[in-house]
């Protein structure tokens, strides 16, 4: 018999070869073929003929898995790869093929294919069973072994000729043997023993004849050890094939165990589609639904033609909370909870706070009869929320009314911005400080010089600061230590406040601005549609192309909301939100001309002069869906991780929620974990 040879001196623990194959479709073979390769042409006085390295039979419970398989691999002197469609696709063993090609020559590599189609051409390997990691890998065409039959045989051992024969294909490259020796290994085996059981023979004869009962019980002794060793071969054989079925057992219950997991998440997302399908509230509907998402995991797709419907239905209504066109001509603005929307209408100069869900008036107020033709220049909520302001001209001068915002909206404060008794005075906005002290007004008798100041007033004296600021608008940071300054025709500037000392200059023609509540951005909007995004040192950090003409100079046709993530900019005919991070597109609203933005204090709704009240958070489109599954399950568990579950089930609309958020949690991540693998 010829010597069995191999690449290199066989390594202590070394293996001779690795079979990388997919769980999903080639556990049996793989444990048939490994089983084979150990058996075939095998001496009778080795355990084994060759040693053959496969994950399930190999490997210890392991937390290091792939330090594990990497350590395996580099012992191996031959890789085998069992190639499919399912191994084609196998994240596993494309890995295990590129680590051995960055490490191990490609031509000590075995095909076996097991599925599919493997042809070779001058461009190279063509199959569909072939990880990406083995394209063009070989310059000729590779060796390969045809056994597609084995998924379909019932009987994979060495009695099976078809399967002998593969086993031999590949047993003759590993050992360096050729085939037609290696199968007659067999044959010399077997001669061996009888030359031996001849010489034993006559050896018991030579020895009868000095001595007939010691050869009888010789004879009888060889007659028991041989019975032993068929005996003891037997008894192995059985334990292979009980390890085998024990392998294919557990595989199936793993298979079983996703199943029921995948179909129980399946099921209770339908439970609560079933409860949304019914609910009267648009706001519930969604919750149930992109809670039920979550639930099925990345078995959505199941759940697909309830989820549709139901978003498509509920979220046009969802995200307009409502309008207040019956209103009439005046200024409009939101309180800082969301509750309360204020109005001064512009003929008979009554200021009004109106419920947003019953439309039922709070209070009214009336500040002056129209006398001498008053005109009401806007409404404003001081960022304190506990007052609002109306000024009004009349009689030659502006006016500032001051009102609590109360169940009686009493006056507080009542002055003079400025005279101008021959020329018409003309103001624009009305800015106050977060704290609701100070009000910024732009202010001017005629067209000259004066018409570009802006002036200060104390509100609770109604005494004007010196000296008066160069621009038309400004804008305060949260805590009314900042001011940004917009003008007509000088650049934007930043101010410190009240001591008005200048911190940046932002050059360029920007029609409107805004300044987050922090003072960390300030974002300048060009008569072009474009709206720059700084940071406070004046480093660009976005460039928001808005696909209308903007405003100029209204207060704010640009607002950042309070925690600062959301940027509304106003058009001649529509609004949009940006996120601020990204400078992306959320939502837009097709509101008209709009002269002023008031948002709720948690950032969740914006109301629009005029009228219109509208929520912004977690919305998708107004208009049907086209909805994308993947991108609905990317929404819900991001939704999730933000918090969508962090507290009672009646705090976040959802009725009849038996689960906490840690094991809806678990939930979701177990189900992606086990469909994954």
């Amino acid at each position: 018999m010829m010597p069995e040879a191999t690449l290199e001196q066989e390594r202590d623990g070394g293996y001779d070869a690795f079979i990388s194959y997919s769980h999903a479709g080639d556990d049996l073979v793989a444990a048939r073929l490994q089983n084979g390769l150990q058996r075939f042409a095998k001496p009778w006085w080795k355990r084994r003929a060759i040693r053959v390295f496969r994950d399930e039979s190999s490997l210890a419970a392991n937390p290091h898995l792939w330090s594990s398989i990497t350590d395996a691999l580099d012992a191996s002197s031959w890789l085998v790869v069992l190639l499919s469609p399912d191994a084609a696709g196998s994240e596993w063993v494309n890995r295990e093929v590129e680590y051995w090609l960055a490490n191990r020559p490609a031509d000590r590599i075995i095909l076996v294919l097991t599925e599919g189609e493997l042809a070779w051409s001058e461009s190279g390997l063509e199959s569909d069973a072939v990880p990406p990691a083995l394209t063009g890998v070989f310059s000729g065409e590779p060796r390969w072994v045809d056994l597609r039959f084995a998924r379909i045989e019932e009987q994979l051992d060495l009695k099976n000729p078809r399967f002998s024969a593969a086993v031999a294909d590949v047993a003759s490259a590993l050992r360096g043997i050729p085939k037609e020796e290696l199968e007659s290994e067999e044959v010399r085996q077997h001669r061996r023993a009888v030359r031996t059981a001849w010489a034993a023979g006559l050896l018991i004869g030579v020895l009868g004849v000095v001595s007939v009962v010691f050869g009888v019980r010789a004879a009888s002794e060889a007659e028991r050890a041989n019975a032993n060793a068929a005996d003891a071969e037997a008894q192995r054989e059985l334990a292979v094939q009980a390890r085998i079925g024990a392998e294919d057992a557990a595989a199936q219950a793993k298979r079983n165990e996703r199943f029921a997991l995948q179909k129980a998440a399946v099921a209770e997302a339908g439970r609560y589609l079933e409860i949304a399908a019914t609910h009267p509230d648009p706001a519930v509907v969604v919750s149930l639904t992109l809670y039920a998402v979550a639930l099925a995991g990345d078995e959505v797709a199941e759940i697909e033609p309830q989820v549709v419907p139901l978003l498509n239905t509920a979220l046009p209504e969802y995200r307009a909370v409502g309008d207040f066109f019956d209103l009439g001509d005046g200024y409009a603005a939101i309180s800082a909870d969301g509750n309360t929307v204020f109005y001064v209408n512009q003929h008979d100069l009554h200021v009004s706070a109106i419920d947003t869900k019953t439309r039922a008036v709070k209070w009214r107020e009336l500040l002056l009869r129209a006398d001498n033709s008053p005109d009401p220049l806007g409404l404003f909520v001081v960022a304190d929320g506990n007052r609002v302001a109306v000024p009004i001209q009349a009689s030659g001068a502006v006016r500032v009314f001051v009102l609590a915002t109360d169940d009686d909206g009493a006056l507080e404060g009542d002055f003079v911005v400025e005279k101008c008794p021959e020329v018409g005075l003309f103001t624009f906005g009305g800015i106050f400080s977060a704290d609701g002290r100070y009000l910024t007004m732009r202010v001017g008798c005629g067209e000259g010089a004066a018409s570009n100041l802006l002036a200060i007033y104390e509100i609770a004296s109604g005494t004007e600061l010196a000296p008066r600021i160069e621009g038309v608008e400004a804008h305060f940071s949260s805590d009314s230590s900042v001011v940004l300054v917009l003008s007509d025709e000088g650049p934007a500037q930043l101010f410190t406040f009240p001591d008005l000392e200048l911190l940046k200059s932002f050059p360029g023609e920007y029609s409107t601005g805004a300044l987050s509540p922090t003072a960390n951005l300030v974002a300048l909007g060009a008569s072009n549609g474009d709206v720059h995004i700084f940071d406070r040192e004046g480093v660009p950090v976005h460039r928001i192309g808005v696909p209308s003409e903007i405003h100029s100079h209204q207060s704010p046709p640009i607002s950042f909301s309070p925690d600062e993530s959301l940027l509304a900019v106003a058009t001649r005919r529509s609004d949009f939100v940006f996120d601020v991070d990204s400078g992306s597109q959320i939502a837009a609203f097709n509101n008209g001309e709009t002269w002023l933005h008031s948002w709720t204090a948690d950032g969740d709704e914006l109301f629009i002069d005029p009228y219109t009240l509208w929520s912004v958070r977690d919305q998708i489109r107004t208009d049907p869906l086209r909805i994308s599954l993947d991108d609905l399950l990317d929404t819900a568990l991001s939704v999730l991780e933000r918090g969508f579950l962090d507290g009672d089930c009646d705090e976040f609309r959802i009725e009849h929620c038996p689960l906490t958020a840690d094991e809806l949690r678990s939930m979701v991540e177990a189900s992606r974990a086990i469909s994954s693998n």
